[in-house]
C-alpha cells in the first residue's frame, strides 16, 4: 500500500531571517496560508487548489518583504513530476 501523496503543487520554503521583529512578520503571514510549519525555519504547504495568479500575490509579497532586509528565502516548488528551485533576499 502506498501512503504517499502527490507533490504537485507542494511548496517548501525555508527562511533566514535574523532581525525579530521582520521574522515574526514573515511567519505569521506564511502560518496564514494552510500550511505547516516543519522547524523553525522551514515552512511547507500546497498551492495545488489556489486560484490562478494567488501564488505570484504570494512571491511578490514576499519579494517586497525582503527587499533591503538582508534577509533570505529559498523556496522549492513542485509542479507535474518536476520541482523548480528559487531564492529571494540577501542583499548586500
Amino acid at each position: 500500500m502506498d501512503d504517499g501523496q502527490s507533490a504537485d503543487g507542494l511548496v517548501i520554503l525555508t527562511a533566514k531571517i535574523s532581525d525579530p521583529s521582520l521574522r515574526e512578520e514573515f511567519w505569521h503571514h506564511m502560518e496564514n496560508l494552510c500550511g505547516e510549519r516543519v522547524t523553525s525555519s522551514i515552512y511547507e504547504f500546497s498551492i495545488a487548489d489556489w486560484d490562478e495568479g494567488l501564488w505570484n500575490d504570494e512571491i511578490q509579497w514576499m519579494s517586497e518583504f525582503l527587499e533591503g532586509s538582508r534577509a533570505a528565502v529559498i523556496i522549492w516548488e513542485f509542479d507535474r513530476g518536476k520541482y523548480s528551485r528559487f531564492s529571494m533576499g540577501w542583499d548586500s
